[in-house]
């Protein structure tokens, strides 16, 4: 019995030191977050800006004031919301992991308006459904509508 309880607080102290580690390795790769204002752009096959947005797969990236761009992971299922051209219109706030030559991995889309943030997604009033793409619902199939709500103020 006094082997089993030993065993057993071994285990949990064991766990616990593992989950503290993985507390240190997400609070270090949170350290390489960066935040950037912009445009959403289509990129053409060199991966330039492209002025055609024809429907279909896209690859998007976010260019700045400043005229430096961001390109999207094209496995980044957050990039979806750039197939509205409502989103690409709107001047955004992204805040994302570096993935090196100035790719980013999204980790969050807000709007500006006046200097203020707002939580972009898109919502499906009859089903109370939020998503972050734009589409139809996936449960009473009615095309989902992009809202735009101020964002909680941070420290």
């Amino acid at each position: 019995m006094i082997r089993a309880l030993c065993s057993l607080m071994i285990s949990l102290a064991l766990a616990a030191s593992a989950s503290s580690m993985a507390f240190q390795i997400k609070a270090g790769k949170q350290a390489k977050e960066i935040v950037v204002r912009g445009h959403v752009v289509c990129l053409g096959e060199a991966g330039q800006p492209s002025t055609a947005c024809a429907e279909g797969a896209h690859r998007f990236g976010l260019q700045t004031s400043g005229n430096k761009l961001y390109s999207f992971l094209s496995t980044d299922s957050m990039a979806e919301m750039f197939e509205d051209p409502a989103v690409r219109g709107l001047v955004l706030q992204i805040t994302g992991n570096p993935a090196g030559d100035n790719r980013l991995e999204i980790i969050k889309v807000l709007s500006v308006h006046d200097g203020k943030l707002f939580d972009i997604f898109y919502f499906c009033d009859v089903c109370n459904i939020t998503a972050y793409a734009p589409g139809p619902c996936a449960c009473c199939r009615k095309e989902l509508e992009l809202k735009e709500t101020p964002a909680p103020e941070t420290e």
